[in-house]
Formats: structure tokens, C-alpha cells, sequence
């Protein structure tokens, strides 16, 4: 079964073609970038065979592998022996035996329905080839939309020894802790975050346990925290003392396990240290034991916990070499379908003045990536890929630091497309030089999202190296590709 052969979580996916339809498939790739970007798949095909190496023997290792094996169908396609005689016929046969999804993609028009592979559904929408229709971009947008929710559909196959995401989780060890991923840390973040948010009794003490148990959780995983009891409750009376052994002198920190010394220097970077940490534990736990629900004693409690959640976002959102090294291969590429580059978010680099023309031309990016597939954007960077950074957009702010830059971005997003969507956009910040360049990791949306620019409203969509402006006629025909089924105003935010 494909769940059984699904172990890794992340599919593999062979794409077979005739030669004559390469920049179909090339163009193909550039569909499904943001699939890869999110490490959602792997794209397999011909040309990535090394030198060296038995290119059939090489096609049946990854044929033999994949989850999903697309069929970019053409008169060429068909009339390969190769193409048609071994690599459809083994596609087949994977997937009768349940270990492989095949999709036909029809890339011009050819006789195909009475093919082995003619009784399957294939891309784009009603078996359509990509070549007829009037914008090709939305053809091969539809093919990623629908490649995708195979994906997704793959995930959602029972088989919990096989996928590890379903198995229940493992509290890490020292050295297990750096493997735990900052998306699963982020998950639990705004989980605590949602806590605090619909809390009801302000009095009730069992929302305050959870949540400093909660951010004392994610602080110790991120850093691997040892611990040997990781269920019992008040865990964080645990880690409060063990932070206690390393606050009396600077001596015993040097002298620290490296988890401590981790925690130190990024706890410095963000204004804190390990005991003003231990205190902040301490004050809400000293409140938690005596049952202090009095008004002055709630205050300080919730001011605390807010502290922490701040802290918790820095930690799990501070960048590694790994994000510096990302985004200079991202530099390097350029920007493309699912990239956008700005300079600035609001400073206008020719008048030297805050400029919200700035602004706009920013949230219609934002805007355009979610109605499209999603993507990356880069404030601080120009259209070259040269780090400007974003300090000539801090001096335009109240509060002149990443708090003052996020918080006005969240603002401005709200007002102009609502705050409904933003739990569709990741922000963070990747230092370069003496600088900082603006991150927004963008999901696509689930309807259509529309920017308010005075008494203006419109459908943006990113299609190709741009963000376009739909008409109403393009508009409604972009509708029932991105969201089919979604036919009613009161969909589409009315």
C-alpha cells in the first residue's frame, strides 16, 4: 500500500517525459517550487543522473521508489518505446500494486483516453492540454493546486508505524535536541499563544500552570533540556532549578553543559539571562503554589507569561547558519514565481520620506502569493538580490527595533486585508552584516484574498516573475481553477 511505502512523510515523485516536452517540464518544476521550498516533496527526473552512473538502473531505483509518478503525455510521449513501453508500463504496475499514485498530465493534445492510463483522473482540469488554453500559467497552476492535494491526501493515509509524524512524541535527549524542528516548536508556541488568548476565569490557576509548563517545555526542548520526568506535573519547578546551580557565579556557567551555554548566550542576544529567566519561573510558580488569585498578584502574573511568550517567539524564530546560508542561495537565485523582493517596507529610498505607496505595493505581494501558491518575500532586498536592510524603514518607526518593524507590519496587514488571514504568514528576521532583512513565509489561502487600497479592492495574484490585477472576467475563471466549489459571494468575503 501507498501508506506502507510512504515512510518518509515526504513523497517522491518521478516525472516521466519525452524529451520533446522538456521545457513543459521544466516549467513543471517551477509550478511545484514551493511544494519543494516547504520540503513537502522530492522531484525526481532523467537529468538529475550524476555522470557515471547506469541511467536505467538508476530510472528503476527512483521508478520503484516514488509515491507519485507523473505522466507528462504527448504524441512524443506516446510514440517513445521508452517513454510508453517501459517507464509507463512500470508507472502502471506500481500503481495497481497500491505503492504508487500515477497522474497523467496532458501536455498537448493526443489520443489517450484509450491508453492503459485512460481510465485515470488526470491534470490539468477535465484532461485539458496544457498547450490549448489561453494562459498557460493557470494550467500549470492548476496541475500544482492538484498536485498538491494528492500530497495532502497521501499524509492523510492511515499507517501510523510508517509515518512518523503520526507517532506520539518523544521528549529529546542533549543530543536529540537540535533535531526537533522550529516548525513543530512554532506549532506549540501558538498553541500556548491560543491558551492565554480564550482563557476564561482570570482566576483559574489551571490556565496559568499550563501555559508556564508549556513555555518551560519549549524553552527545554529547543535547547535539550534534560529531564527524567518529563509528565509529572509542575515541570517547570524542574527547570527552574536547574537554571538556580548556574546563576551564582560566572565561573559555574563556563563550567556549564553546552544546552546551559546555549541558553545563556541567546538569552544575552535577546536582553535576558539565566536568572532573570529563573525569576520570571519563580514569581509565577511562587503565585501558582500559594493560590494567589488577587488582582495585583493576576497583573504580574500575566505580565510575566507575556514575557515569556515573547521570549519563546525569539528563541524558536532566531536564525542559524543554516537560514543565513538559505538565504544567500535565495539571493543568488533571484526572484521567480514564488519570490518577491522588496527594498523597503515604507521608506522610499528616492524621496528619503515615509512613503505608503511603499506599503501597499508590499501587502499586494503579500496578497498575491497567498492567492496564488504561496511563497517567500524578502523586505530589504531590491530587485538585483542586494542586501539593502531594513534600517532606513526603522527610522521611520515609534519603536525603532524588529518588535516596532513586526508589530507595524502586523498592523498595516490588518487594516488593508484582515486579520483573519494572518495565521497564514510566518515573519522573521535573518541578520547579514551589521543588518536585517525581513522575512514572510506565506501560505496559500483557502479563499480568495482581496486588498483594500482606499475604495479600491481587488483580486492580486502572483502568476510568473509579477503580481498581476485580474479583471472580473479573469477573476472568475481564476476562481474555479484556485478554489473549486467555492461558487457563493459570502466565499469570497462579500
Amino acid at each position: 500500500m501507498i501508506s506502507e511505502h510512504f515512510s518518509t512523510n515526504k513523497p517522491q515523485i518521478f516525472v516521466a517525459y519525452s524529451r520533446a516536452d522538456e521545457e513543459v517540464r521544466k516549467q513543471l518544476e517551477t509550478s511545484l517550487a514551493v511544494l519543494r521550498r516547504q520540503r513537502q516533496i522530492d522531484l525526481w527526473y532523467d537529468r538529475l543522473i550524476t555522470p557515471g552512473k547506469e541511467w536505467r538502473n538508476e530510472i528503476d531505483e527512483h521508478l520503484a521508489s516514488a509515491q507519485i509518478i507523473l505522466l507528462l503525455v504527448s504524441p512524443d510521449f506516446i510514440n517513445s518505446d521508452y517513454c510508453y513501453g517501459v517507464e509507463m508500463k512500470r508507472a502502471m504496475e506500481c500503481h495497481r500494486a497500491g505503492t504508487a499514485r500515477v497522474i497523467p498530465i496532458i501536455v498537448r493534445p493526443t489520443d489517450w483516453e484509450k491508453t492503459p492510463f485512460g481510465a485515470l483522473q488526470a491534470l490539468p482540469r477535465d484532461g485539458q492540454a496544457v498547450s490549448t488554453w489561453d494562459d498557460e500559467d493557470l494550467a500549470l497552476l492548476d496541475i500544482s493546486r492538484g498536485i498538491r492535494s494528492v500530497v495532502d491526501e497521501l499524509r492523510e493515509l492511515p499507517n501510523s508505524a510508517a509515518d512518523p509524524s503520526r507517532q506520539q512524541p518523544v521528549p529529546p535527549s542533549e543530543t536529540q535536541a537540535h533535531a526537533v524542528s522550529r516548525k513543530s516548536l512554532l506549532q506549540e508556541l501558538g498553541g500556548m499563544k491560543g491558551i492565554f488568548e480564550l482563557r476564561g476565569n482570570r482566576k483559574d490557576l489551571a490556565f496559568v500552570e499550563q501555559l508556564l509548563d508549556g513555555f518551560c517545555n519549549i524553552i527545554m526542548t529547543k535547547y535539550g533540556v534534560p529531564r527524567s520526568a518529563p509528565e509529572r506535573p509542575k515541570q517547570y519547578r524542574s527547570f527552574e532549578g536547574l537554571l538556580t546551580g548556574f546563576t551564582e557565579s560566572k565561573q559555574r556557567l563556563e563550567s556549564a553543559p553546552s544546552f546551559i551555554q546555549d541558553l545563556s548566550v541567546e538569552l544575552e542576544h535577546n536582553g535576558w539571562s539565566i536568572l532573570g529567566l529563573r525569576e520570571v519561573i519563580d514569581t509565577i510558580g511562587g503565585a501558582l503554589e500559594r493560590q494567589d488569585t488577587s488582582e495585583a498578584t493576576l497583573y504580574l502574573v500575566e505580565k510575566r507569561l507575556l514575557s515569556l511568550y515573547s521570549l519563546c517567539r525569539d528563541l524558536v524564530t532566531a536564525q542559524s547558519d543554516e537560514s543565513v546560508a538559505e538565504l544567500e542561495k535565495v539571493l543568488s537565485h533571484g526572484e521567480d514565481e514564488h519570490t518577491e523582493f522588496k527594498s523597503t517596507l515604507r521608506y522610499n529610498l528616492e524621496t528619503r520620506q515615509l512613503d505608503k505607496k511603499m506599503e501597499m505595493a508590499v501587502l499586494k505581494a503579500v496578497a498575491g502569493l497567498m492567492n496564488h501558491d504561496g511563497g517567500m518575500l524578502y523586505v530589504g532586498v531590491d530587485d538585483k538580490g542586494q542586501v539593502l536592510g531594513i534600517k532606513p524603514d526603522l527610522s521611520t518607526l515609534k519603536k525603532k527595533n524588529e518588535d516596532g518593524f513586526r508589530t507595524h507590519f502586523d498592523n498595516i496587514f490588518s487594516q488593508h486585508i484582515g486579520p483573519e488571514h494572518r495565521s497564514l504568514l510566518e515573519v522573521g528576521f535573518v541578520s547579514v552584516n551589521d543588518d536585517k532583512v525581513f522575512t514572510v513565509t506565506i501560505k496559500p489561502a483557502d479563499r480568495p484574498v482581496f486588498i483594500r487600497d482606499g475604495n479600491d479592492e481587488k483580486l492580486r495574484v502572483r502568476l510568473g516573475n509579477m503580481t498581476k490585477t485580474f479583471n472580473t472576467r479573469q477573476a472568475i475563471e481564476y476562481f474555479m481553477i484556485r478554489w473549486p466549489g467555492r461558487t457563493r459571494a459570502d466565499d469570497y468575503g462579500d
